[in-house]
């Protein structure tokens, strides 16, 4: 005859297994907050702008633009420089990155 385990084992192995399971998805969770920057496959090198107040060209990468929109809703990614919010999308820059050359920049809002 087979003696069914000790509820008091059970509970224990359950308890044990949920604050596990527990714990890998808060250490995940802080992983993804503290993880580098991560660009998206059509902007690898981030996006390029050029300030129209002051003529700094820079760079954001893709990540750093969604946390200042999350932040900032409706507001224009501000120049790092002068901190003025006049900004235009630099395409040149952004075709420099890429290996291509042009000329153009386009007027654009780093706002979606």
């Amino acid at each position: 005859m087979t003696r069914s385990p000790d509820p008091d084992v059970r509970r224990r192995k359950l308890t044990l297994g949920v604050v596990c399971a527990a714990l890998i998805i808060v250490l995940g969770a802080i992983w993804m907050m503290i993880r580098p920057a991560r660009n998206s496959p059509d902007a690898p090198g981030g996006t390029f702008w050029a300030c129209q107040s002051c003529g700094n060209h820079f760079n954001v990468s893709t990540r750093e633009l969604h946390k200042f929109q999350a932040q900032h809703y409706g507001e224009r990614y501000p120049c790092p420089k002068c901190k003025s919010t006049n900004v235009i999308r630099d395409e040149e820059g952004q075709r420099k990155a890429q290996g291509e050359d042009t000329t153009t920049a386009v007027e654009s809002s780093p706002r979606r």
